[in-house]
């Protein structure tokens, strides 16, 4: 169980690297060779290298091993994935939606969490 959550922690870190860099290429100057290299990253998880997914499995570990640390109940584990602020962004007209992505959803239905 605890590699599927790695696994699933690993996947919602790499779709939000993917919203952060996209974000930073559109409003900051960075160099051509650095988009290049995150262009080739700008796919799914399950199509990363092994060697990508381990840096983010690196990371997944990370939270889980906060969360081991810190949490002892259902609702210290609400307050410390609230706290890892796991959101997802859509454009609307009215600005930015900010809504919670469905891997998100998905570990906090595993840990009775809502």
């Amino acid at each position: 169980m605890e590699e599927e959550l790695i696994e699933q922690l690993a996947a919602l870190e790499h779709e939000q690297w993917i919203y952060w860099s996209k974000a930073i290429a559109e409003k900051q100057n960075i160099s051509e060779e650095k988009l290049q290299s995150w262009r080739k990253l700008w796919i799914p998880y399950k199509d990363l290298s092994e060697e990508d997914k381990e840096h983010d499995r690196k990371w997944a570990r990370k939270v889980l091993d906060t969360l081991k640390g810190e949490t002892s109940t259902n609702q210290n584990f609400k307050a410390v994935f609230d706290e890892l602020e796991i959101w997802d962004c859509a454009e609307e007209d009215s600005g930015v939606l900010i809504v919670e992505t469905e891997q998100y959803k998905k570990i906090k239905q595993q840990f009775g969490v809502g």
